[in-house]
């Protein structure tokens, strides 16, 4: 499955609805991603693990942002299918969100 591209991706939090972006890129095993939130800015992939179609990918966000969050590490688990994903965030301040997204580009 070839993952590489630029994905918007949605998920509801206990905050409304949160509307991102992220780009994948592989070279041969490894997988590397960069995020992009208006709320948490620019943020590397950490912590990769790949089995198959799913991806799971930590965050860790230090803080402070607009939404004066606290740091803390969000964990994504994505299973992709073509070019749409589903999956959860994971945050150690809420229970986990379902996420939703689509390859862009």
């Amino acid at each position: 499955m070839v993952l590489d591209g630029t994905y918007d991706i949605s998920f509801l939090t206990s905050h409304g609805e949160a509307k991102d972006k992220f780009t994948i890129k592989t070279s041969g095993q490894t997988l590397t991603g960069i995020y992009t939130s208006e709320a948490l800015g620019t943020l590397p992939f950490k912590y990769v693990k790949v089995n198959g179609n799913n991806v799971e990918w930590t965050l860790y966000f230090a803080g402070p942002n607009k939404g004066n969050r606290p740091p803390e590490n969000i964990v994504f688990n994505i299973t992709f299918e073509g070019n749409k994903f589903n999956g959860k965030v994971i945050t150690i301040s809420d229970p986990p969100f379902e996420a939703w997204g689509v390859k862009v580009s």
